[in-house]
């Protein structure tokens, strides 16, 4: 708590102030009242004082001679000055040769500049809080030191969300009695520059975590409700214990103030994520991995910032996930328009089904739009491209919502396509359109350059030259991918045996076809498999 005195000659301005703001919801408490200077310096003898908001004009010692005595004694102390209007040469003096760092003028106050005033000067004592290694006082515990760290790292890494080991060792990590009931609340933030982009927790200035574990230690420290606080690369995690009956309501109510105090010193609004009721160190996995779907259900569903954990049918599913490599460039060159097909269904179906970390959707659509660009760099002006990819990763990052970065990607993959199309009708010749389109429709045959060739009309020689100048591989090579997609398609969709799929893909001989399938994929046919069903 900051500790505040208030001095003024006048008992209403002093009750006045007492009763504009709640004092301690803002992190502060009025240790005393004083009627002139000399009672404000003989209470600062006897504690430690943070703040002293003092009138001008006061009998005995006057408020300039107060600021002058408490800069040479009490340097740390911090002065807020009230006044009137037409003593606006006393503040001038007050702050440029007196040490004053604020004045509120005492007829026009009210409680919004009170607040803010208020929150300008607790920045500045948390700013010197951390230059000086000193601690805030609070009823609970905190940590981001590399042993939390890798505490937290063995157990999010637990594959079913619980612990191994005894518990006696990691309670000495926490700041709560595991033994007894708790919850688990997941905190992200988001930094507004010239776009959203996410705040990385572990990375926040001292200064800056002091201030949230001041805040939480407000809120819940007057009820002496313990609580541990880590911070994490991107969350922030705040255990409560639940010893004292806490209903839903009030810790939906708790993060709504965390968030309303935090938002001075952040500049943005958090999102909450609040686990169901847990015991025992061996459920920390179990109660983070809760309060995180709970949070990240708002990025899928569109629902409050505050979300608590509710459990939910767990449906199995194949795993989706965006064309990229190869497939995208097949796609690309077959028809650009699958492409925009293929985006409308990689949302609508986790629209449906959730099922994917937000990071994780994020970093696929990340990872397609890059491959995207990079094929499309043999057909695009590189300026052009260059331009256009400018803070692709910010932009992803300031989506909030599943149908926002569905915008952001669906708009992002459309003005490369339609780039693609302009400069695809001047420069593709017709007869390599012709030579593709043959492909797609009779790849299931058995093909040679030859029949291609003499299908189009043209020399073996010169459309081999024309398409890989076009296209920067052999029409074999391309033929090849194309087919090895074809059968991973029915691989994936089916349970048909591969001898009969590498024969329905134009290759009847299976041996051959492994062959080919593991120098495109990189895996065999039998592998791929496996590990299809085991999604």
């Amino acid at each position: 708590m900051i500790k505040t005195i208030i001095a003024d000659d006048e008992i209403l301005v002093r009750v006045g102030l007492k009763s504009m703001v709640d004092w301690q919801a803002m992190g502060y408490e009025i240790v005393g009242e004083a009627e002139d200077g000399r009672q404000v310096l003989e209470l600062c003898r006897n504690q430690r004082v943070d703040l002293v908001i003092t009138d001008i004009k006061m009998p005995k010692m006057d408020g300039l001679e107060l600021i002058r005595t408490l800069g040479r004694k009490y340097p740390s102390t911090k002065i807020v000055v009230l006044s009137c209007y037409n003593e606006g040469e006393y503040i001038k003096e007050a702050m440029k040769y007196r040490g004053a760092i604020d004045y509120i003028f005492k007829i026009a106050m009210d409680k919004a500049e009170l607040q803010k005033t208020l929150e300008n000067v607790k920045k500045l004592i948390y700013e010197d809080i951390a230059k000086s290694g000193r601690t805030p006082e609070q009823h609970g515990y905190v940590s981001d030191d590399l042993e939390k760290i890798k505490v937290w790292e063995r157990i999010l890494n637990e594959g079913n969300g619980q612990l191994t080991g005894g518990e006696d060792g990691l309670q000495s990590f926490f700041g709560i009695p595991l033994q007894k009931p708790y919850v688990c609340i997941v905190i992200r933030l988001f930094q507004k520059e010239n776009s959203q982009r996410l705040l990385q927790a572990q990375g926040l200035k001292k200064e800056h975590k002091l201030y949230f574990v001041s805040s939480v230690s407000n809120l819940l420290g007057k009820d002496k409700i313990l609580y541990d606080i880590s911070f994490l690369k991107q969350e922030i995690v705040l255990l409560i214990t639940l010893e004292k009956q806490i209903g839903t309501d009030v810790l939906e109510e708790l993060c709504k103030k965390i968030d309303s105090t935090n938002y001075f010193w952040f500049n943005v609004h958090m999102s909450f994520g609040i686990s169901s009721k847990q015991q025992g160190a061996q459920q920390l996995g179990i109660a983070f991995a809760q309060a995180r779907e709970a949070r990240e259900a708002s990025f899928f569903y569109g629902e409050a910032k505050i979300k608590q954990y509710q459990e939910r049918e767990r449906k199995k599913r194949p795993e989706k996930t965006l064309p990229v490599g190869q497939e995208l460039m097949i796609l690309l060159c077959e028809n650009p328009d699958k492409i925009r097909k293929t985006l409308a269904c990689y949302f609508r179906f986790f629209q449906e089904e959730g099922g994917i970390r937000e990071e994780e959707i994020k970093e696929n659509c990340f990872v397609f739009l890059s491959n995207l660009t990079n094929i499309l760099s043999s057909w695009l002006d590189y300026a052009f491209l260059t331009r256009y990819r400018e803070r692709l990763w910010e932009r992803l990052m300031s989506s909030y919502t599943l149908e926002g970065l569905q915008s952001c990607v669906e708009g992002y993959t459309e003005g490369l396509l339609t780039e693609f199309e302009k400069q695809e009708n001047g420069l593709l010749s017709a007869e390599s359109r012709k030579a593709l389109q043959y492909v797609h429709e009779n790849y299931k045959n058995e093909l040679r350059l030859k029949n291609i060739a003499e299908y189009i009309g043209i020399n073996e020689s010169y459309l081999s030259h024309l398409f890989k100048k076009e296209y920067g591989k052999s029409l074999i090579t391309y033929l090849n991918e194309y087919r090895i997609l074809k059968a991973q398609e029915l691989i994936f969709s089916s349970d048909v045996s591969l001898n009969l799929i590498a024969e329905a893909v134009g290759y009847p001989n299976y041996t051959y076809f492994s062959k080919v399938f593991k120098s495109i994929t990189g895996t065999n046919a039998i592998d791929y498999r496996a590990n299809i069903k085991k999604v």
